[in-house]
């Protein structure tokens, strides 16, 4: 059949071409620079004898004024899984991934960057639909998932915690403790951790968007926030957490766009009370729908979803009263900031997923690309050094990494 040459040049070639999905393969990417300035803001906090600088007391700003270059991509792996892809996680050390589908039935755990699989867990029941619902603990030693058994008045089953070296589910935690009126009501909608994992902050969408504050050394409920919040995240500093929603303005029409107002509030756990509560408007108004914190630069970074509103994303740094309002005509679904407050990587309403360099703060600079991907991207998250960003689509997750020059 072959020659023995051509035999050789055969197998090199199959060797190569299996290897493809882990081989690093620079993307064509062009990046576009824009200058964009300061819109001017307004917040008036609303918390006595919390002064807005002090929002940021704890931080350093060197990444949000450090200029430079934006990075190289390369894709360096991918993941192919089952249909309805709905999330996926890193450990802080990098070791681990964590992938959900099925509509979060299946949980995996992979080993980076060899990408092996390491365990699979079968919920065997549908979980969270929405793109947090994968959470590595601060030790990398427990993963945190939607619940694998069915909510009950009496067990209000929220969470399991998964054991990652051996796959196996040590611990069910209760959650809402509000009966749900309608189909995964009792499901967080979202989940995050304190910068050192003490707290467990969980989300609800029910009549009330109630928030529930978890002790991950009891695995206790130990605050409960009531607030019709739209979004949230952890800091900006130490054991707080930050959450966004609007408020219709005295005699305002609640439908109009125009008559509401954007809030800020952060709650702290340890005092136990919100530390602030600031108006936040913008000329033109950009309503926040998606929301992010770099903790070790208070940077916040919006994105907006509104299709009769602005579009596109908002990057706010609060020390400075700053915020650079970065228009788009594509909605943002999902976002996610590099730990070293350089990259923003968002998926858009028409499923493309774009990155933005944050440049210089002080001139304004920015960059922005975007990146071939699979269809129909779903969530996506950054590595916790900054260096590689996972896409979890239909049935797949791609890794790229982010080479800084």
């Amino acid at each position: 059949m072959f020659e023995p040459n051509e035999f050789r040049i055969f197998v090199v070639l199959l060797c190569i071409c299996s290897l493809v999905p882990n081989v690093s393969l620079a993307n064509e990417v062009t990046w576009k620079s824009f200058v964009s300035k300061p819109e001017k803001i307004t917040t008036k906090n609303l918390v006595p004898d919390s002064a807005l600088p002090e929002l940021c007391k704890n931080s350093s700003l060197k990444s949000s004024t450090s200029g430079g270059t934006p990075p190289i991509i390369s894709t360096i792996g991918r993941i192919d899984l089952d249909n309805y892809v709905t999330g996926v996680a890193w450990s802080d050390n990098g070791l681990y991934v964590a992938t959900s589908e099925n509509y979060d039935r299946i949980v995996k755990i992979w080993s980076f960057p060899a990408l092996k699989l390491l365990h699979m867990i079968d919920k065997g029941q549908a979980g969270s639909l929405n793109r947090t619902n994968l959470l590595f603990s601060k030790d990398n030693k427990l993963l945190i998932t939607s619940s694998a058994v069915p909510y009950t008045e009496n067990s209000g089953n929220a969470l399991s915690v998964i054991d990652v070296a051996s796959g196996k589910i040590m611990r069910n935690v209760k959650g809402n403790d509000v009966p749900p009126k309608y189909q995964f009501a009792d499901v967080p909608s979202d989940l995050q951790l304190s910068d050192d994992g003490r707290y467990l902050f969980l989300q609800f969408n029910g009549d009330v968007w109630d928030e529930y504050v978890i002790d991950t050394t009891t695995w206790g409920i130990v605050s409960k926030i009531s607030i019709a919040q739209l979004t949230m995240d952890t800091g900006p500093e130490e054991d707080q957490v930050s959450l966004t929603h609007m408020v219709t303005l005295p005699n305002g029409n609640p439908q109009a766009p125009e008559d509401h107002q954007q809030r800020i509030e952060v709650w702290d756990q340890n005092l136990k009370k919100f530390v602030f509560d600031a108006n936040f408007l913008t000329e033109p108004v950009f309503p926040i729908t998606t929301m992010r914190i770099n903790t070790e630069t208070c940077t916040f970074v919006f994105g907006s979803f509104r299709s009769s509103a602005n579009n596109g994303l908002a990057v706010w740094y609060p020390a400075f009263r700053q915020v650079f309002i970065l228009p788009s005509e594509t909605p943002v679904t999902d976002l996610s900031i590099s730990r070293t407050a350089d990259l923003v990587a968002t998926i858009d309403n028409y499923s493309n997923v774009n990155l933005l360099y944050l440049g210089d703060r002080n001139s304004g600079t920015f960059e922005t690309t975007s990146l071939k991907t699979p269809d129909h991207p779903f969530s996506l998250a950054f590595s916790a050094d900054g260096n590689f960003l996972a896409v979890a689509a239909n049935n797949q997750v791609t890794f790229y990494e982010m080479e800084r020059r």
